[in-house]
């Protein structure tokens, strides 16, 4: 996962519109010893439908249909602040790829 960070860096450095969050809200920053940490080494983390990990939900949905016999629900989650064009244009995509096999719910804390 650690190339996930350094990739979502490239693209704030380059200050990319598609992924400027649409919220109005801000992530609480992290020491910058985590965020080394994060730069260089394999973690294991959520895939989220917000911010770049949108760009793993396809190959993570495909590798748990494999993986898995059972019927049980594979969930996505994401934070409405945290989204950006990018990573709405990377749901639509997923969704467009799955829906004709599976069926979708939406929850919301509200």
């Amino acid at each position: 996962m650690a190339i996930c960070f350094w990739l979502f860096a490239f693209e704030k450095l380059k200050k990319s519109k598609k992924h400027i969050a649409l919220g109005n809200g801000s992530a609480i920053s992290k020491p910058k010893k985590e965020v080394l940490r994060l730069m260089t080494s394999f973690s294991n983390s959520v895939i989220a439908i917000d911010g770049y990990k949108a760009s793993y939900v396809y190959k993570a949905f495909k590798k748990y249909v494999k993986n898995t016999d059972s019927n049980d629900n594979f969930i996505l989650i994401g934070h409405p602040k945290a989204f950006t064009p990018y990573s709405l244009d990377k749901t639509k995509e997923f969704i467009s790829k799955t829906h004709k096999e599976h069926k979708y719910k939406i929850f919301e804390n509200s």
